[in-house]
């Protein structure tokens, strides 16, 4: 029976001890709260022990992700490498995935957690602008079992690390799923172009400056919620509705002609539908899921773009099933899963539904009710097409400026 250390033993500790009590031979417990004994081991400070934590194999069990930093942290100090000498709890006796890429990336996620076979095979690791942590880490990537990543290309605008350069460092073992990124996937909006750096900047500084939201004086969470209801409205620029804004229209016009004009032509939206799903196809050659014939069988029927840069859920879970069919694992979908991408959800243009046959309605757009907040939104609930077109021109406040391209 092999001997283990249990660091933590509050009800993660007590969880962690229940299940493996007949698998492990705990030598002690760690613990904050020391001094005492826990199931007959007694139960240590760190820094009592930490010159003998190298003769036995630890197992990290704290609620918090914040805890586990902390105690990650403790233990590098002292020499130890996560894997090898320490590891989190929850990935005991568990195969590791990681997922590396944006928020598409981190929604396919939660789809596999929530999916029961997965999840008893796999424990989780999630990385995107946070990946040098991960390239940083001792012997994460060689400890690999599942790595699951978008294709990032190199010399992206983010900066990030390619594909070549984090798969490089995988083992022989380990499985590798390259999907493709349909970030700036634009089928369904020729209307919108995106805001320059220039342009959000002065946007956005129009709310958080100190004459109106002092970001030194509120909290991160605050921050959060700021940033969010800017970043998500304020991104794109609707060059139609600017437009007709700008030369004086109403809601009502300017709902009118969303609805019902022709701000472009059957033949343009066509063929940039076609250009795009043609670049998508091209991309997916190099990837080991393919979802464009998803998107050609489903486009017509259901939504499946909030905007150019955040897919609905029906196709990241798509591809979630795809994965679970590379890995030969059960699709179970009875564990829900809320969707969390539609923050800067905006209306198709009814020439764009008109020219490609798009039989689906929007009532209402940003419907989920992020953390009990609809953070998105200035009226604190979903929008109808008269109250987007209302904030889109009250939240800039200077939409004119923007237009012409003209600094504040």
């Amino acid at each position: 029976m092999k001997k283990v250390v249990l660091y933590g033993v509050g009800l993660d500790g007590e969880k962690f001890y229940c299940k493996y009590k007949e698998q492990y031979e705990f030598v002690y417990a760690v613990d904050k709260n020391s001094g005492r004994f826990f199931h007959n081991m007694p139960v240590y400070s760190f820094e009592e022990v930490k010159d003998d934590l190298n003769n036995y194999f630890t197992y990290v069990a704290v609620g918090s992700e914040k805890s586990w930093k902390e105690v990650r942290a403790a233990f590098e100090g002292i020499g130890l490498a996560e894997y090898k000498n320490f590891l989190s709890a929850e990935y005991a006796n568990k195969k590791l995935a990681i997922l590396y890429g944006n928020c598409h990336i981190y929604q396919i996620m939660r789809y596999l957690q929530a999916n029961p076979a997965f999840s008893r095979e796999y424990t989780v690791q999630y990385y995107f602008r946070d990946v040098g942590e991960l390239l940083a880490a001792n012997n994460a990537l060689e400890m690999c079992d599942l790595f699951i990543v978008q294709d990032i290309m190199k010399n992206n605008k983010f900066g990030l690390p390619s594909v070549e350069e984090v798969t490089g460092r995988l083992s022989e073992k380990c499985i590798c799923i390259k999907i493709p990124n349909l970030y700036g996937c634009n089928l369904f909006f020729p209307q919108l172009k995106p805001c320059s750096e220039i342009d959000f900047e002065k946007r956005r500084q129009l709310h958080a400056n100190k004459n109106a939201i002092d970001f030194d004086r509120i909290s991160e969470a605050g921050k959060e919620k700021v940033t969010d209801l800017l970043a998500n409205t304020l991104m794109w620029k609707d060059v139609c509705l600017e437009g007709l804004y700008n030369a004086g229209g109403g809601i009502n016009e300017i709902k009118d002609e969303i609805e019902n004009g022709d701000a472009f032509t059957e033949e343009f939206i066509k063929e940039s539908f076609d250009l795009e799903l043609k670049k998508l196809k091209a991309r997916e050659k190099h990837c080991d899921i393919k979802i464009s014939d998803f998107i050609e069988e489903n486009y017509k029927k259901t939504l499946l773009f909030y905007e150019p840069y955040h897919p609905t859920s029906k196709i990241l879970f798509e591809k979630g099933r795809r994965i679970l069919e590379i890995l030969k694992i059960d699709i179970d979908e009875s564990c829900e899963v809320s969707d969390l991408l539609d923050g800067a959800e905006v209306f198709v243009y009814g020439c764009v539904k008109r020219a490609l046959g798009l039989e689906y309605t929007q009532k209402y757009i940003r419907k989920n009710n992020i953390r009990n907040t609809y953070r998105y939104t200035l009226c604190n609930t979903s929008l109808t097409l008269e109250e987007y077109i209302e904030e889109y021109t009250v939240l800039p406040t200077k939409v004119k400026d923007c237009y012409n391209n003209r600094l504040y």
